[in-house]
């Protein structure tokens, strides 16, 4: 069983980092470094949701907006960094051999 036999939707493995030797390798890493990104994505979307329903509150609700806010910051920064270890990945893809 190869260590690239793992699902996209999974981490990414120190051992898969070792062993990426070959285009298929650092794609496998790339993808999965895609749906990472994508997963974050979500997060966004639903982060940005609950912060327009508590605006609607008083109180500590108004407090809740602030954190939304903040995790959306978070969350979509987290993101773009899975996007560029992507693109770093391709990158090997296309330099290996």
């Amino acid at each position: 069983s190869s260590v690239f036999a793992a699902a996209a939707d999974e981490f990414v493995t120190p051992a898969q980092i070792a062993a990426a030797k070959s285009p298929a390798d650092h794609e496998a890493i790339a993808k999965a470094y895609d749906a990472e990104a994508d997963a974050y994505d979500k997060r966004v979307d639903s982060h940005k949701s609950m912060a327009e329903s508590y605006a609607n509150g008083k109180g500590p609700q108004k407090q809740e907006v602030v954190r939304c806010q903040q995790l959306e910051a978070k969350f979509k920064s987290i993101a773009q960094e899975y996007r560029a270890m992507a693109a770093s990945h391709r990158l090997m893809a296309k330099n290996a051999k």
